[in-house]
């Protein structure tokens, strides 16, 4: 996995599975969980080919989601 488009992936696969379009902004994906009243659970797999990326994977899944 190419950790530099991983941001954009996750951007991808959100929007499509809550809003149904990938287009979506990251904007508009925080405000439709901020109008949800139910935690919000994300299940990111991961690949066994991946999995020596693990340190810097995590960093880059850390800064998505502070962004």
């Amino acid at each position: 996995m190419n950790l530099e488009e991983l941001p954009a992936r996750l951007r991808t696969k959100l929007a499509d599975r809550v809003l149904g379009h990938s287009y979506a902004s990251l904007d508009t994906i925080n405000e439709f969980f901020c109008k949800e009243i139910h935690p919000v659970i994300i299940h990111i797999p991961l690949l066994t080919e991946d999995l020596h990326q693990i340190p810097e994977m995590l960093n880059k899944l850390l800064e998505f989601w502070q962004n």
